[in-house]
């Protein structure tokens, strides 16, 4: 029950932070923070996971912005995003 209590945290706090920060700072802070609940303690790596939490965002956010022309909340990279 540890890890979907803290994965139900971390959503949480997402949803709160997604307006204020922006899809793209709250989504890799969450993607980060949820690798590391998933993964067992001896097997983390923080360097790694936010690596390709910035590549998955990066990632999402061009296909939504540029293909889908949908705009996601930019938070405080509202000007340059």
């Amino acid at each position: 029950y540890g890890r979907a209590m803290l994965t139900l945290a971390a959503s949480l706090l997402y949803v709160a932070l997604l307006k204020p920060l922006g899809f793209v700072i709250s989504s890799v802070l969450y993607l980060e923070l949820q690798m590391c609940i998933m993964v067992q303690k001896e097997r983390r790596r923080p360097l790694k996971f936010l690596i390709i939490s910035i590549v998955s965002v990066v990632g999402i956010y061009f296909v939504f912005h540029n293909l889908l022309q949908l705009m996601l909340p930019n938070g405080i990279l509202t000007g340059i995003l």
